[in-house]
Parts: structure tokens; C-alpha cells; sequence
């Protein structure tokens, strides 16, 4: 009996992973795309940032810290939807990314933290925060922003396609002359 009820829960907490995730690429298909995709990456950044300073400090954030976080957070978001908007990474369909929009990425991230460094020198000086985090929120935001990226590919790909392209409703096709 355990088994089969852990089965069922574990069928019921999927079931409602799916309806969830449906949910929100049903709002992903309207035409408010490009705010909800902007929306996406600044909940990404945000973590990003949040956790690199959790990181940095073995999850006791002290006092003084937690003003530079307030302060550099909404900096840090404005600069990457700058260079984002500036690269055409909200122009592009993310159910077609591929390695070279993976690459894209990478490069658009390093273009906003060498200009958030930037900022950050200028404003703070070289000394009132521990530049470690600057990497930590490097590695981690870029790779949360790659992972959503890929997540829409997987999703679309191995979901979607397959529920708008049944088997039953398939032809055969002999293809004929395709070639030499």
C-alpha cells in the first residue's frame, strides 16, 4: 500500500508540474512575450545576485553587506537589460536557441559585468565590498540565464511537439529523386 500511495503522490505532484509549467507557456505564447522574457531574466539576475552574496558569505550576510546588496542589485539589473536589449536577446525565439545564442550569452553577460564593475569602481571605490562576488554572480547568472534558455528549448521541443503532432495524424511519404 506505501508503494502504491508514493506512486500516486509522486503521479499527482507531476501531473501538477506539468499543468504548471503549461500554465506558464501558455502566457509565454502571448503577445506580451517580450515583457514576461524580461521579467524571466530579471528574476534570474536577481537570484543570481542574491545567492552569490549568500555564497560568498556562508549564509549569514552581515549588516553592512546587505546595504551594498540593496544598493548594486537594481544596478546590476538595469545594466544586463541594457546590454541584453543592445545585443537583440529579446528579439530572438528561445524555442530555436542554439550553441551560438548559448555563446551569445556568455558574451552579453561579460559586456555587463565588465560594466558593472565599471560602475561599481566608480561609485564604491576599490575597496567596501569583496570583489569574489563579482565572479560568483558571474558563473551563477550566466549560467541560470543559459539554463532558462535551454530549459524553453527542452520544453518546446520535447513537449509541445508532441502534443500538436500525434502519430495518428502523420502521412507516409516516399520521397522520390532526392538525390543524384
Amino acid at each position: 500500500r506505501k508503494e502504491s500511495s508514493a506512486a500516486s503522490d509522486v503521479y499527482k505532484r507531476q501531473t501538477l508540474y506539468i499543468i504548471f509549467i503549461n500554465s506558464l507557456m501558455n502566457i509565454y505564447s502571448k503577445n506580451n512575450r517580450r515583457f514576461i522574457l524580461m521579467l524571466l531574466d530579471t528574476g534570474v539576475i536577481s537570484f543570481a545576485f542574491c545567492f552569490s552574496f549568500l555564497l560568498r558569505f556562508d549564509f549569514t550576510l552581515p549588516q553592512i553587506y546587505f546595504f551594498n546588496l540593496l544598493f548594486l542589485l537594481p544596478v546590476f539589473i538595469l545594466l544586463h537589460m541594457l546590454v541584453f536589449n543592445i545585443y537583440g536577446y529579446y528579439d530572438i525565439i528561445w524555442r530555436f536557441t542554439s550553441l551560438w545564442d548559448i555563446i551569445n550569452v556568455l558574451k552579453a553577460s561579460s559586456v555587463s559585468m565588465v560594466s558593472g564593475f565599471a560602475v561599481l569602481f566608480f561609485y564604491l571605490g576599490s575597496s567596501g565590498y569583496p570583489r569574489s562576488i563579482l565572479i560568483i554572480f558571474f558563473i551563477l547568472n550566466s549560467t541560470f540565464i543559459c539554463l532558462t534558455r535551454v530549459l524553453v528549448r527542452i520544453y518546446n521541443t520535447h513537449y509541445v511537439l508532441k502534443k500538436t503532432s500525434p502519430n495518428k495524424h502523420r502521412k507516409k511519404l516516399i520521397l522520390i529523386g532526392a538525390g543524384r
